[in-house]
């Protein structure tokens, strides 16, 4: 297991023409903690995700993966610098099996060039190998050792999400950002996936979750960040922010206070 890295965002800005969807946000997700990232619709949660694996540019600001700084790398990029993410939509390959879509997440540049394979076919069939084994391992890490050889498109939804966390986790990444876990989820599927979210952090990867769910964010959170119209109402641990007046009076209610 590699040392945790802790995720640095210093004074990030971005505008969308006339609308300023983030306004100077700054915070530290703790190493091998879950920072969970707190937002009504609309308050920049999203857009402060894709700023951080830049997917957007910032208009200003910093991002760092430990003492890396990060915000002038290309999206491609950012994978090599230890963050990986997930998607509101699950970007399965639906017609591949659950397998092979764990193979795919899993770093590139091992042994797959053409003339690694004309030149030293033993050591890429052994590499071969031992990647399908780690994907093994990971499917059963997550619950789906027995879907291995099971298409994506035929899985549950609730699966579905199982599945797309265990591609994340084959990216073996130090950083992992997870945006909207258990969304369309109910019961026992909000449990899994909660679980498995879990997982992250008991590899000691650093996390950022995104999280509609406040019971589910309050559980698995160590760390509490509260976006509001693009700026940091507060953070927090999650005792903290449940007795925050501010916090229960904007977005989380009386059903929602401990």
């Amino acid at each position: 297991m590699s040392a945790a890295v802790p995720l640095r965002v210093e004074g990030i800005c971005k505008r969308f023409g006339g609308l300023q969807a983030l306004k100077d946000v700054s915070f530290v997700a703790p190493a091998g903690k879950i920072t969970g990232l707190v937002g009504q619709n609309g308050a920049g949660k999203t857009t402060l995700i894709n700023v951080i694996t830049r997917q957007l540019a910032p208009d200003a600001g910093e991002v760092f993966a430990g003492p890396r700084r990060i915000t002038r790398l290309a999206a491609h990029q950012v994978a090599g610098a230890g963050l990986a993410r997930t998607f509101q939509q699950l970007r399965l390959f639906a017609n591949m099996t659950c397998l092979e879509n764990v193979l795919l997440g899993l770093p590139k540049g091992r042994g797959e060039s053409l003339a690694a394979c004309l030149f030293t076919p033993g050591r890429v069939a052994r590499q071969e190998a031992e990647d399908r084994a780690a994907a093994r391992t990971i499917l059963e890490a997550f619950g789906l050792g027995d879907r291995a050889d099971a298409s994506a498109a035929g899985l549950s939804y609730g699966l579905q999400k199982l599945l797309s966390l265990a591609r994340l986790a084959a990216a073996r990444a130090e950083i992992v950002l997870i945006d909207e876990p258990t969304s369309g989820l109910s019961g026992e599927a909000v449990e899994r996936v909660a679980s498995a979210v879990a997982h992250f952090r008991n590899e000691g990867k650093t996390v950022l979750l995104v999280e509609h769910d406040m019971d589910v964010l309050f559980a698995l959170s160590d760390h509490v960040v509260v976006l509001d119209q693009g700026q940091v109402l507060c953070q927090g641990t999650p005792a903290e922010i449940r007795t925050n007046n501010e916090v229960r009076e904007i977005y989380l209610g009386k059903g929602h206070v401990a």
